[in-house]
């Protein structure tokens, strides 16, 4: 018996060797172009429906598994400037978060990271202009992540910098919560999370990354580094 085992085991693992997928390129054309960070989800209605988002604007959306895509660029009233986080709810809607650049002059303007961005589609190619949370200029709102919880709550944390690459002791970075109840139309008031908060270096001593989940008693957890 013992010899069967092996002999299956190693019939099994060679079978996951030799199998052959086909890579599938999904960004072409001009969003080539510094292309990077990309957030991937799947319609828990239609799982043959999967949405991808890319730095700097880009969404992608395939209707068949992901063998083939069509892509474009979001905009938004509130301007778009990367870090996506893309997810689907329970009802196939899909959310695109990311920060935000109102001027359009990104660095060079002073309401540059002004806030945090959700915009929301049905087909994964028509995007609302957004919602957004946490604005509090001239503080910014830097690399945020969601996340959606049975009930259809919508979870977010993200870093806001009193002053991003200050290198003085009295600026910090802390880490951010809001959540929507009305599937991102509106967000509850921003609330600081942590007890420590760290330095604006955007380096090790930066309090960044945080990434939520949701439980399944109406917890909420959220790591960062």
């Amino acid at each position: 018996m013992k010899k069967l085992h092996f002999f299956l085991l190693t019939f099994l693992f060679s079978a996951c060797l030799s199998a052959q997928y086909q890579r599938v390129r999904i960004v072409t054309g001009a969003q080539t172009k510094d292309v990077s960070e990309p957030s991937i989800v799947i319609d828990p209605t239609n799982p043959s429906r999967v949405l991808a988002g890319t730095v700097l604007r880009g969404w992608h959306i395939s209707v068949d598994s992901g063998k083939t895509w069509s892509s474009g660029e979001l905009t938004s009233t509130y301007g778009v400037w990367g870090d996506p986080c893309v997810l689907a709810d329970n009802e196939g809607r899909f959310y695109y978060f990311h920060l935000s650049d109102p001027s359009g002059k990104n660095w060079l303007g002073p309401d540059f990271l002004d806030r945090i961005v959700c915009q929301s589609s049905e087909d994964g190619k028509t995007w609302s202009s957004g919602s957004y949370m946490g604005l509090s200029s001239p503080k910014q709102q830097d690399k945020e992540w969601a996340t959606i919880s049975s009930t259809g709550e919508i979870y977010c944390t993200w870093t806001q910098f009193d002053k991003y690459g200050s290198k003085l002791a009295e600026d910090k970075s802390h880490i951010y919560f809001s959540k929507s109840i009305d599937k991102g139309n509106t967000w509850t008031e921003a609330k600081s999370i942590n007890y420590f908060s760290g330095d604006c270096l955007d380096g090790d001593q930066t309090s960044e990354g945080a990434v939520p989940a949701a439980g399944l008693n109406n917890d909420i957890y959220v790591c960062w580094s």
